[in-house]
């Protein structure tokens, strides 16, 4: 298999557990041997084709984990090689002199070594073409449509309020056909034609094909079929009636119906209309009548009405869709302005692309060029997840490496395809080996490998026979007609030859040199009164699931357990299940980091700094664990305060009812909240409410935050407001990485669990519908036509089967891969027997397993005695820290930088600075209800605290309590210092935060107050306009506006009116 001289297209199929990666990483291990020891790249060199370096060998995987993984993977073996240990990967073909001077290579260009996805593959084609593609050069790639798509359709609709009738009359045109062709009720109708527009813009990208979407002519195109199907039911009812035909009053019926029929009403539906012959339908007595005649007139009647089901189900839905297909045809346009002005490009966009340019003449050789290096061998992972979309871009690099003397090597296999859904072809992997590609290589060479390293041995013994019996055309056929009971003879024909195609040559042995004994595979038929949706009892399911689940992690542990489902909703119901009973449990929603409490708490505090009138974001804060535990409050206290804060901001509530609180934890973040950047901010706030030391579990979901924060700030997220609104967008996606060798049952979707194995596997749901069609739309063709369609309805036939055949399988898929993830012990809950045929994989079990299960329980092997005996390790416990008694040194490490700067003005600056925002503070203090002595006093205390030269202090008290004592004796400051909202937070159209010193507002007006120390400033009455601006776009704040500032030291008021004189 490894060999690169004579076999240079190798297509291998592994089955699960048959050491897939250990092939994959053997066959670049041994083109890694048989490379250029000078590992200079050759991309434009007269060399050999023989002769390759290493950086011209490539893997390609489908996640950044598996090729981290496998990058990973390759340095170990050749460590170990190196070390002298000759039993892994790399075999006896390298000598340890080899491998250590392989490896020195590698570590020093490791950059260069070829494992990389197919998407940053495609993405660096991209980059060194940016310019041949029209392309700016630091374009960036966009993953998700909606980032890009939303904005153009919120402008869009924001136009249609405005000027733009045209797309105005579009859009209420989507609308209507909605509400009234559709009838689509609920109050979400923006959503759902935001999702049919973002659905569609997917489709075509940014310029749709050739489609007809105009209604008039849709209705025309339905008409001929309409037009045949009423010709031939006049013609029926005209041979009935002059044969002297006596119908079945049903019959009858149903035909009066189809005389009523509008264009797009559809024919109603009769079992009369599938009847072999017309004498089917007559009364006996009749039956002697029907002639020859008869019957073809009712058989042209019978092809009439199938024609004009088909194609009404098809126009009738594209005459649905129209208007949003006009709508999304007018918003790709705008989408490709914004991409092209932002320099964003969607990721199928890429592909198409870069498709399109390699198969150019000379794109490959010149992509070489630019890349600095040339691709002689590839090595293609999960080849049975590869898109046709990712294969056409693959196609050209593997036809130019095989033409020049490389190789290609796919592993892969059918029966793990489940990808489907996001455009997985396991096709290709049967096409790999066509003519274009295997004469340039001499042929192919396929191969299975054989063993199973995974299972022990009743565990492969079962999914053997399980498996292989598919394969069976006979056992095939009774489930396809199990599965598609309604479809046409052709679409369970091709379900039926495709099923056993797939499970071909499935059966596996255990490797003789580790054979694997024992193992178990329990399955059990749930009682008839079972309910596998029961989220409130639970019911059968959830007592035999909580059952296998304690009894595995009492003998080995629940690190060894995993219980695999169909669905995130499904973890969330089984997670609940497991935790009620008190059992450790791990989830890919329990690794979200917005759902943390002690992220949320944070989050929370953040977004009050940026609002302080956000009093939600406020209340979760000094509710939360954090703020208790380190004020010292009890949670009484906080709810009695939300009881009684009255009509005030609830920061300012709660500065009133507890200042020291306020003075000592938030005042300091409250203060610098405009100052400091955000990933400062969220540090600090980790750390003053010593979020890791109190709670220890949480550590590794606080550092993950505090890591998201300085990425998001990295990208241009600079303000809070900035990270607050990324937050919001994208928290939902960011997860703290799985720890590992943590002590709880995995409850994980079988998507995730594809790759991964464990001891004692449990699968406690085998519903995996394919009922529902997961494509909504696809483009078809009727009479040269083209244009979109709904697919969900049977109706449209062709169309709708290929999908229901795709995902038939692909259930199947889902359950093999379920069932061979297990090492050691495999569980299974299956519904009652009178709901078996409701998923493919429920009618493959019955199919198969019959017999069986005929008692309800089936079980091959023996459970095992306790492996390791558990013992449940104590959980991290909050530590009690002493409650904080003095206000928090917020960014206390800046003292520590050297920041050079000019002796004398640099020290004097700070020092006004500090002297200034003592002054605030006193202003503040007094409105408080401190006498000015005392509010200087503790303000000098606050923010000049020494040292001090002899008398200085004083001195700054003295100077401070005169001031304050000055403007609190103010006649235009007295109500406004009693009764205005200190340090009032304003926003900008921009969502930057303004705080005013003093803001005031009663029925003489509202005033904006500012505090000044030393001399006057022009920019001083530009801050209070800018003020007076917030306000005056505020229509609640009661007029007139005025603004003044107060300079403190000269003892004087300056009037600020919103307009300069």
């Amino acid at each position: 298999m490894n060999g690169t001289d004579n076999t240079r297209l190798l297509r291998i199929r592994a089955s699960a557990g048959s050491g897939k990666t250990h092939a994959l990483t053997a066959r670049f291990l041994a083109l890694l041997a048989q490379a250029d020891g000078s590992a200079r790249p050759l991309a434009c060199a007269g060399a050999s084709p023989r002769v390759h370096a290493w950086p011209e060998i490539l893997a390609v995987t489908f996640t950044n984990k598996a090729a981290t993984e496998m990058k990973e993977r390759i340095v170990r073996e050749l460590k170990l090689r190196a070390l002298g240990d000759a039993t892994g990967a790399a075999g006896k073909a390298w000598s340890e002199a080899e491998a250590r001077a392989c490896l020195d290579r590698i570590l020093a260009r490791y950059q260069s070594l070829g494992v990389r996805t197919i998407d940053s593959l495609v993405c660096m084609l991209a980059r060194v073409f940016a310019l041949r593609l029209g392309l700016p050069p630091d374009f960036t790639v966009v993953f998700d449509m909606e980032e890009l798509f939303t904005p153009v359709f919120e402008d869009f609709v924001a136009e249609c309020d405005g000027e733009d009738a045209h797309g105005a009359a579009l859009l209420e045109q989507a609308a209507s056909t909605l509400l009234e062709h559709e009838r689509k009720d609920g109050f979400q109708l923006r959503a759902t034609l935001l999702g049919r527009l973002l659905d569609m813009v997917e489709l075509f990208r940014f310029s749709p094909p050739n489609l007809e979407y105009d209604q008039a002519a849709l209705a025309d195109l339905l008409r001929p079929a309409y037009d045949a199907f009423r010709q031939a039911l006049e013609d029926l009812r005209a041979s009935v009636e002059q044969g002297g035909l006596e119908l079945h009053a049903n019959f009858i019926r149903a035909l009066d119906k189809c005389a009523a029929v509008q264009l797009f009403d559809g024919p109603p539906k009769s079992t009369y209309f599938d009847k072999p012959s017309l004498a089917g339908c007559v009364l006996k007595a009749s039956k002697p009548k029907v002639t020859h005649e008869h019957e073809d007139i009712f058989l042209r009647f019978a092809d009439a009405e199938a024609l004009y089901r088909q194609e009404h189900a098809l126009i009738a839905g594209a005459y649905a869709l129209a208007p949003c297909v006009a709508l999304a045809a007018r918003l790709g346009e705008a989408l490709a302005e914004r991409a092209a002005a932002k320099g964003s490009l969607p990721l199928a966009t890429v592909y198409d692309l870069v498709g399109d340019l390699l198969r150019t003449e000379g794109a490959v050789s010149g992509a070489y060029c630019r890349l600095g290096a040339r691709l002689t061998h590839l090595c293609l992972d999960e080849f049975q997840d590869t898109s046709r979309e990712q294969w056409r871009t693959l196609d050209p690099l593997a036809l130019e490496a095989l033409s020049k003397g490389g190789s290609l090597f796919c592993v892969g296999d059918a029966k793990q395809a489940i990808y489907g859904w996001r455009g997985g072809d396991a096709t290709l992997f049967d096409e790999v080996g066509s003519k274009r590609l295997a004469a340039p290589a001499g042929g192919v060479h396929d191969e299975s490998l054989p063993y199973n390293w995974r299972s022990r041995r009743e565990i492969i013994d079962f999914n053997n026979a399980f498996f292989s019996a598919l394969a069976d055309p006979q056992t095939a056929e009774a489930l396809a007609d199990l599965v598609f009971a309604k479809a046409p003879a052709d679409a369970r024909d091709a379900f039926s030859q495709a099923t056993a195609r797939t499970f071909a040559d499935c059966t596996q042995s255990q490797p003789p040199s580790r054979p694997k004994p024992g193992g178990v595979v329990h399955l059990e038929r749930l009682p008839e009164d079972g309910d596998e949706e029961d989220g409130e009892t639970g019911g059968p399911l959830r007592s035999a699931l909580i059952t296998i689940v304690e009894d595995a992690a009492a003998r080995r542990g629940p690190g060894d357990v995993a219980v695999l489902v169909r669905s995130n909703d499904q973890a969330a119901l089984v997670s609940d299940w497991l935790m009620a009973r008190g059992l450790p449990v791990i989830t890919e929603n329990s690794l979200h980091l917005n759902r943390h409490p002690t992220v949320r708490q944070i989050a929370s505090f953040l977004a009050f700094l940026d609002y302080p009138l956000d009093d939600a974001a406020f209340a979760a804060f000094i509710s939360g664990s954090l703020f208790l535990a380190e004020s010292g409050f009890d949670a009484q206290r906080i709810h009695d305060l939300f009881a009684t804060r009255g009509r005030d901001p609830l920061y300012i509530a709660f500065r009133t009812a507890f200042p020291r609180a306020w003075e000592i934890l938030i005042e300091p973040f409250f203060r610098k909240s405009g100052l400091v950047r955000p990933y400062d901010m969220a540090a600090e706030v980790a750390a003053a409410f010593r979020a890791a030391e109190r709670e220890p579990g949480s550590e590794l979901f606080v550092r993950r935050f505090l890591e998201i924060v300085h990425l998001a700030e990295e990208n241009g997220a600079g303000s809070l407001a900035a990270f607050l609104e990324f937050w919001a967008e994208h928290g939902e996606e960011e997860k703290a990485p799985l720890p590992g060798n943590v002590e709880a049952v995995r409850v994980m979707t079988i998507h995730k669990a594809k790759g991964l194995q464990f001891p004692v596997v449990v699968v406690p749901f085998h519903d995996f519908s394919a009922a529902r069609v997961d494509t909504p739309h696809e483009v078809v063709s009727v009479r040269n036509s083209t244009f979109l369609a709904p697919i969900r309805s049977a109706a449209v036939g062709e169309h709708h089967w290929k999908v229901r055949d795709r995902m038939a399988r692909e259930s199947l898929n889902l359950l093999y891969v379920a069932w061979t993830r297990a090492e050691e012990e495999l569980y299974g809950f299956l519904p009652p027997e009178a709901e078996a045929v409701s998923s493919p994989g429920l009618a493959a079990i019955q199919v198969v397993l019959g017999d069986d299960l005929a008692g309800g329980v089936m079980t091959r092997g023996q459970r095992p005695v306790a492996t390791r005996p558990y013992a449940a390790a104590p959980m991290p416990a909050p530590r009690s820290l002493p409650a904080r008694d003095e206000p928090t040194e917020l960014m206390a490490w800046l003292p520590r930088l050297r920041v050079y700067r000019h002796a004398v003005h640099g020290a004097a600056d700070a020092e006004a600075a500090k002297r200034g925002e003592a002054a605030h503070r006193a202003m503040e203090l007094l409105a408080l209800g401190l006498d000015p002595a005392a509010a200087a006093a503790r303000a000098v205390n606050e923010f000049l605290p020494g040292p001090h030269a002899p008398g200085a202090r004083e001195r700054a008290v003295g100077e401070i309590a005169e001031m304050t004592a000055w403007a609190g004796e103010l006649p235009e400051l007295r109500e406004a210092i009693a009764r205005g909202r200190r340090e009032a937070a304003l926003i900008d159209e921009r969502g930057a935060t303004h705080r005013v010193d003093l803001l005031h507002a009663d029925a003489s007006g509202t005033l904006v107050v500012e505090y000044k120390t030393g001399g006057a400033a022009p920019a001083h009455p530009v801050q209070v306009r800018r003020y007076l601006a917030l306000c005056a776009a505020m229509p609640e704040l009661p007029r007139p506006l005025r603004g003044l500032l107060v300079y403190l030291d000269e003892r004087r008021i300056a009037s600020v009116a919103l307009e300069a004189s």
